[in-house]
């Protein structure tokens, strides 16, 4: 019983010091680019692409320096398959859109178009929904064949 504790103690503890040296290199990496959030995901996720496609999503919302807070599903020629998600953080979004500057909205298109059907077999909004602990569990292993960012042209 004392093997099992000291074993499930070191894991819990181990887990606990990679998460927080993650933390720890996405803050000195946001503090060199003086917090400019929109700076970081274009020079960290956007230039570096190559990195997370053919990967889990989960690899790419690790290092967003916020977390999703809503995803949209754009509708393709046929309304039963999605082809890409917008990720949507909500990080000073208004006021980046009242400023006319673009937000940290991420286009993230799929290797693999997502059906309308496995959307809702999970519970989830086809065409889009808050980013909850099941949308999270949904998206988080699928695969990533490009990244972007919306532009909304202002």
């Amino acid at each position: 019983m004392k093997n099992k504790f000291f074993i499930t103690l070191t894991l819990l503890l181990s887990y606990q010091t990679l998460m927080a040296q993650d933390n720890t290199r996405l803050s000195s990496k946001l503090k060199a680019l003086n917090n400019d959030t929109l700076r970081y995901i274009k020079e960290e996720i956007i230039s570096r692409k190559n990195f997370y496609i053919g990967k889990p999503l989960d690899s790419l919302l690790k290092d967003l320096p916020m977390s999703a807070k809503r995803y949209i599903n754009p509708p393709s020629s046929t309304m039963s398959v999605y082809p890409a998600t917008y990720i949507f953080t909500f990080y000073q979004r208004n006021t980046r859109i009242a400023q006319k500057k673009d937000p940290l909205d991420l286009i993230i298109t799929w290797q693999t178009p997502l059906q309308k059907s496995e959307l809702t077999y999970v519970g989830l909004q086809a065409m889009g929904g808050e980013w909850t602990e099941a949308a999270y569990r949904f998206f988080k292993s699928r695969i990533i064949s490009d990244i972007g960012l919306v532009k909304y042209n202002f």
